[in-house]
């Protein structure tokens, strides 16, 4: 897999030779691994999720591309909202939902990414 006699340090580059994985590198016991991964939307690396914590509502920015909705989920996965947006700002109300963490899972014409919001 590696060089015979070269570098092993954990974190270097390496090829495991697994044409699914990424960013293939050398782990703490000496074996070169690689990562499986799915990219997250563009327009989910310029989002912006605040405040989170939040006592009331969390607004949504997304200035790179619309938001077309959102899923919300306990952290044991029951649905408990399911919304429509269709813009690049919305607003998360908390609407009686207990104090905690909730998963929502946005989406974008060009896929879907999943944060953890909290209601105190």
């Amino acid at each position: 897999m590696g060089v015979e006699g070269g570098p092993a340090q954990p974190g270097t580059a390496c090829n495991d030779n697994n044409p699914n994985t990424i960013n293939d590198q050398w782990n703490a016991n000496c074996i070169c691994i690689g990562y499986v991964g799915i990219d997250e939307p563009s327009a989910a690396a310029a989002m912006v999720l605040q405040p989170n914590p939040a006592t009331d509502a969390i607004t949504i920015d997304s200035p790179a591309g619309l938001v077309l909705g959102y899923d919300m989920h306990t952290v044991d996965g029951r649905l408990v909202r399911s919304t429509v947006v269709n813009a690049q700002r919305a607003t998360v109300q908390r609407d009686g939902l207990a104090n905690g963490s909730y998963h929502i899972t946005i989406r974008f014409a060009d896929g879907r990414a999943t944060r953890t919001i909290v209601f105190e």
